[in-house]
Order: structure tokens, then sequence, then C-alpha cells
């Protein structure tokens, strides 16, 4: 015997917020216009011990809630690294950083 975990049809979820409900005709009912909605990706990756240590002890120093942000930060400010490197200036890189961020490309 299996074990369904989560809602009836038509039962609220916690919270009681419904963003982005669609009809039944599949148009949206309410909230943001579909061009300004957040794009949703949940990129999934492992960390190897004795490999990725530097990496692992940056995410566990992280509050639960605050690793995304973290994660977002560390990637925008890479991606500006490496586009003042090709413009030829030289921004001083934060090494933790850049070694953690070279172990996720």
């Amino acid at each position: 015997m299996g074990v369904h975990a989560g809602y009836a049809p038509g039962q609220a979820t916690a919270g009681g917020r419904s963003r982005g409900r669609r009809s039944r005709e599949g148009k949206a009912t309410e909230g943001r216009p579909q061009e300004l909605r957040p794009q949703e990706l949940r990129p999934q990756f492992r960390l190897r011990r004795g490999r990725d240590d530097l990496l692992i002890e940056w995410l566990a120093s992280l509050a639960p809630r605050r690793r995304s942000a973290a994660i977002r930060k560390a990637l925008r400010e890479h991606l500006a690294a490496r586009e003042t490197e090709d413009d030829g200036g030289g921004w001083p890189e934060d090494p933790d950083l850049a070694a953690a961020l070279d172990a996720l490309f």
C-alpha cells in the first residue's frame, strides 16, 4: 500500500496564496503577465568529499534559506569577472570564491 502526499483536488495550499492560477481553458486568471514572471530553474548537482570540500564548507556555513541567494550572487560575480577579464581588465577575485565556482563549471 502506497502513501500519497499532497493536496486533494481543489484544496488550497498552505498560506492560501494562489498566484498565476489558470482557468480550465488554460488562460491566466490573475497574477503577473507571462513576460514578467520569473524564470524558474532548479539546477541540481552532487558534491563529493575530498574534491568539493571547499564548496561543501561554504554551503554548510550558509543559513538554509540564504543558500539560493548566495549561489546566485556568486554566479553573478563570476560572470561579471569573466566579462571584465574579456575586456582586458584585471578584476581581483576572491580565491575561495573562484575555486568554488570553478568546481561548479
